[in-house]
């Protein structure tokens, strides 16, 4: 079993929302936590109001982004898997963070894995003060968490990863000597401190990479391992390795972040461009519709029909008011011949 956290400084609720709730979710296993809103627009807001209540500082939390994982066994039932990992996501939220508002979504999208994606405010719900918990209480919540699976739920057949002994790197003794002497980071110190602080501070492997160059580190990966080289002001150049650094775990958090904040953005592209192809279609199928509608020479035709009929009509009566004024000027000259006397 797997459980990893990730801060956010940022409100990103609709964000994180969207993908969590993508297609890649079942949402017969929705977890709804201190919130009330079933709808995703309702949702966003009712997070967005909540954290309104926090006071800004710098570098303060607003939400939390965590992932429950638990390995599927060959041939083993989902719904059975699916069930269980919600029962263990509930049981977290309700020890990590009673009072906060949660919001969880099963994913699927592995064909050996089954992962809970949980999105916990920074805040209880109503308070105006962030919620802390200790990391020492926390390194316990997940200890306890992990052994009660592995004795309430043994079809799960998980593997004790969480209380095993930790891979993080120690500073050795020598390193350490050399702190005290000096008050100066050893060099793999100092190298481990730049990648932590480019995981927090940037969004994308691009900036990743960049903030890395603008400290003289060049990143590279090997396989399924990852890397930096050095170049310290020695001249000497160095390779180490993020697991022997001990920051393997913090770097695939960071990729999975970076992931899921393209998709969202592709999707949000696409969308955009659907919407523009769908409104074009329809302007052209209008245009085509309106110049072949038969409708439409009808009415001209009925028009121009309708001007030739007036025109002739007023012909007509421009006719017979002609042989009516010819008919009167006739009758007129007759009467004055007939009323003259014969000069003779």
């Amino acid at each position: 079993m797997i459980i990893k956290s990730m801060s956010r400084k940022e409100p990103s609720f609709e964000q994180l929302i969207s993908y969590m709730s993508s297609e890649k979710a079942d949402a017969r296993y929705d977890l709804h936590w201190n919130c009330f809103s079933r709808d995703h627009d309702d949702l966003v807001t009712e997070f967005e109001e909540n954290a309104r209540l926090l006071s800004r500082r710098k570098n303060g939390n607003y939400l939390y982004h965590e992932i429950l994982s638990l390995e599927v066994a060959e041939g083993a039932d989902p719904k059975m898997y699916k069930e269980r990992l919600r029962d263990i996501a509930e049981r977290y939220v309700s020890e990590r963070s009673p009072h906060n508002l949660a919001y969880g979504c099963l994913h699927e999208d592995h064909a050996h894995n089954l992962h809970y994606h949980l999105l916990i405010s920074a805040n209880e719900r109503g308070e105006r003060c962030r919620y802390r918990l200790p990391k020492r209480k926390f390194d316990t919540l997940k200890r306890e968490l992990e052994a009660h699976v592995l004795k309430q739920y043994p079809e799960l057949k998980q593997r004790a990863l969480i209380g095993a002994v930790s891979s993080k790197e120690k500073m050795s003794v020598k390193a350490g000597e050399m702190q005290r002497r000096s008050g100066a980071l050893p060099e793999r110190e100092s190298v481990k401190t730049v990648l932590q602080e480019a995981m927090a501070q940037t969004n994308s492997m691009h900036n990743f990479c960049f903030f890395l160059s603008e400290h003289g580190l060049e990143f590279y990966t090997r396989g399924k391992n990852f890397g930096v080289q050095a170049t310290h002001e020695s001249g000497k150049t160095r390779k180490y390795r993020f697991s022997t650094l001990g920051v393997h775990e913090d770097f695939e958090a960071f990729q999975l972040r970076v992931t899921q904040m393209e998709d969202v953005a592709k999707s949000k592209q696409q969308s955009s461009e659907d919407l523009k192809a769908d409104v074009k279609a329809q302007k052209n199928d209008e245009t085509a519709s309106s110049s072949s509608s038969p409708y439409r020479y009808e009415e001209h035709t009925e028009v121009e029909n309708s001007a030739s009929s007036e025109e002739m009509e007023r012909e007509a009566q421009v006719k017979k008011l002609a042989e009516e004024f010819r008919e009167q000027s006739g009758q007129k000259k007759g009467g004055q011949s007939s009323g003259q006397k014969d000069p003779s």
